[in-house]
C-alpha cells in the first residue's frame, strides 16, 4: 500500500514539474515580446480618434 502512495507522489511531482517549466518559458517569452514593442506604436489618425471618442 505504501509503495503505491510513493509511486503516486513521484508521478505527481513529474507532472507538476513539466507543467510549471513549460508555463514559465511561455510566460517569459510573452513578456519579452511585449516589452520589445514598447514605444514602437503610433497614434491613430485624428479622424479615427474623433470617430472613436464619440462612442
Amino acid at each position: 500500500m505504501e509503495e503505491a502512495k510513493k509511486l503516486e507522489k513521484e508521478e505527481d511531482k513529474k507532472v507538476a514539474k513539466k507543467e510549471s517549466s513549460s508555463s514559465t518559458s511561455r510566460t517569459t517569452a510573452a513578456s519579452n515580446y511585449i516589452y520589445s514593442l514598447n514605444g514602437k506604436g503610433q497614434a491613430l489618425p485624428e479622424e479615427t480618434q474623433h470617430f472613436l471618442k464619440k462612442r
